[in-house]
């Protein structure tokens, strides 16, 4: 049992360790990685405010069935507010959802029969990025680009999240990344250094999250069934051995062996 559990340990010990680590890197001890979510002030600056609900002159029932009759299918609506401009925000998945613009009317005017209103299916990537601006007023924006595959940070295993994103790039001292979602007009993700660094420190060394082998699955899954299963074996070699010297020291016939 001894050198079963050397060996494993030879062989596993180290991913076993990584794994302790970056486990204990998804708990964020200390707050030291802000996550990937803007700040409340980043996203104030780029709502514009707060929504107030009397702007929302277009009832959500006919904001609903404009959805509908341009193919979209909601499954719940939301007041949003971007760039101080009211919208109708539709919801079909967590990371897909539509808009319908909600225009103001003046407090004098008439409602008038409402035809159904344009639905707004992409938002102009020249208007993100110079909105973009605004988020970080003291640094320059040194890079826009619009990614239409996921790169190392904004990504998703199931491919739901929405693309294409533009992604801006800042030089301030927290060298934020913020990535805009054309569709719903929000901030879809924010990354700062610490934030980078906590995705490889979690994501790549626990679940292998590297480019390069989670495209070739089933080659992924057959390493981290494989190193699991190594892990398994060199815990339960562990805890034989713990318990065979427990026992040892309760019964009072602790022994040694010579070589």
């Amino acid at each position: 049992m001894m050198r079963w559990h050397h060996g494993l340990g030879l062989g596993f010990g180290a991913v076993a360790c990584t794994w302790v680590f970056s486990g204990l890197m998804s708990m964020n001890p200390g707050d030291w990685s802000p996550g990937g979510s803007p700040t409340a002030d980043q996203r104030r600056q780029w709502s514009g405010g707060p929504v107030v609900l009397e702007s929302l002159t277009v009832a959500p029932a006919v904001a609903w069935q404009a959805m509908r009759d341009a193919g979209r299918m909601p499954r719940e609506l939301r007041p949003l507010r971007l760039g101080g401009t009211h919208f109708w925000s539709g919801s079909e998945s967590p990371h897909r959802a539509v808009r319908v613009r909600a225009t103001p009317l003046a407090a004098t005017a008439a409602p008038p029969a409402w035809a159904p209103p344009a639905v707004d299916s992409l938002w102009p990537t020249t208007a993100l990025v110079e909105r973009a601006r605004a988020l970080l007023p003291a640094a320059h924006l040194v890079e826009a680009t619009v990614l239409t595959t996921y790169d190392a940070y904004y990504r998703d295993p199931e491919r739901q999240r929405p693309l294409p994103v533009v992604r801006v790039v800042f030089d301030d001292p927290e060298r934020s990344w913020f990535y805009l979602d054309p569709q719903s007009g929000e901030i879809a993700q924010r990354h700062v250094w610490r934030s980078r660094l906590e995705r490889w420190l979690y994501d790549g060394l626990h679940t292998f999250d590297f480019a390069w082998l989670v495209s070739r699955r089933p080659l992924w899954d057959v390493l981290l069934v494989f190193l699991s299963l190594g892990g398994v074996l060199l815990s339960a070699t562990g805890v034989v051995l713990s318990w065979r010297y427990a026992r040892a020291l309760g019964t009072g016939q602790r022994r040694y062996r010579r070589r």
